[in-house]
């Protein structure tokens, strides 16, 4: 029952994030992502698919030449690879790659969706847990860094905080 409950949850937040950015959505169906984080971090994952330096911190020719160390991008980088791989059966590298992260920010907004209503369902008996995944969906902050076409990391460190969130409580509760 709480399986098929989460998946109730990831799908409301899923769709209701599609649903307000929505107009994101064109500009992805044309080949565009939403911001040029997205396109940087593109960029980086196919660097490192080209020159076998996976594991490398420093992003060459960014911030004026001088580059950039981002360590904590690797672990949202394996999240996109993992994405693409089935991708790469019905499409070209270069699609697999584009279409997988562009979908990181909405399926980040389904996960948050199920981390918020599990953090909240020590607050409830359960009728009012379909509010949490629509409102974590619904708010400004997400759905900018939520939309179809965003393939930054800004949702899955609030499912994390939210998931860290409802753990404490859930401990404190017993």
């Amino acid at each position: 029952m709480a399986r098929r409950r989460n998946f109730w949850h990831f799908i409301l937040a899923l769709a209701t994030i599609l649903f307000i950015g929505r107009t994101s959505s064109v500009h992805v169906v044309h080949g565009m992502l939403s911001d040029v984080d997205s396109y940087m971090r593109l960029v980086r994952i196919q660097e490192a698919l080209d020159h076998g330096s996976w594991f490398g911190d420093v992003v060459s020719r960014y911030d004026s030449g001088r580059g950039v160390i981002v360590p904590w991008s690797h672990v949202l980088d394996g999240a996109i690879l993992l994405l693409r791989a089935p991708l790469r059966l019905f499409l070209s590298a270069g699609e697999a790659l584009f279409w997988a992260a562009a979908a990181v920010g909405p399926l980040s907004v389904g996960l948050l969706g199920m981390a918020c209503a599990w953090a909240a369902a020590s607050l409830t008996k359960g009728q009012w847990l379909w509010v949490a995944p629509f409102l974590a969906a619904s708010v400004l902050p997400i759905v900018s860094y939520g939309v179809l076409g965003d393939a930054t990391h800004h949702v899955l460190l609030a499912r994390a905080s939210g998931r860290g969130v409802g753990s404490r409580r859930a401990c404190r509760l017993r």
